[in-house]
């Protein structure tokens, strides 16, 4: 049985701070139809959580293994998008890509109205997606009560 989502909190860095995440665990992710992601989750008392990312341009995940622990998990709106995040989520190496490719990068994820979702993790998987919506939904009977 699936729970809705009584509230999410981003701070003004972008941190998402309820549901409180840290210390939770990544342990799944689901690629579904009409580009759309679902990350699963839970917080470190046990909740489960599904982290819905919609309009999905570009998904980036890497190293995922067991016990994955989370440090943090971020939502930036356009204007907070930094070049180092989209060439680490464009696998653009280290010399990085010209800036006619990110100015026009960052000019369609304004004119989009997209955010990035970020997920750091402690030990495991992180992951970058420039989507066009982000939503999570408690799982769990309570998950979102807090």
């Amino acid at each position: 049985m699936e729970f809705s989502v009584k509230r999410l909190n981003v701070n003004d860095s972008g941190l998402l701070t309820h549901p409180d995440l840290h210390d939770g665990f990544l342990k799944g992710i689901v690629v579904g139809s009409q580009n759309t992601a679902y990350v699963l989750l839970n917080d470190r008392q046990g909740a489960e959580f599904n982290l819905v990312l919609s309009g999905v341009e570009k998904l980036r995940a890497q190293d995922f293994r067991e016990g994955n622990i989370i440090l943090d998990v971020s939502v930036y709106n356009s204007s907070q998008i930094d070049d180092r995040e989209l060439c680490e989520l464009y696998d653009l190496g280290a010399e990085g890509a010209s800036q006619n490719f990110l100015n026009s990068l960052k000019a369609r994820i304004v004119e989009n109205d997209s955010v990035l979702v970020q997920i750091n993790p402690s030990y495991g998987c992180s992951l970058l997606a420039l989507c066009r919506n982000v939503t999570v939904k408690g799982i769990t009977e309570g998950a979102m009560a807090k």
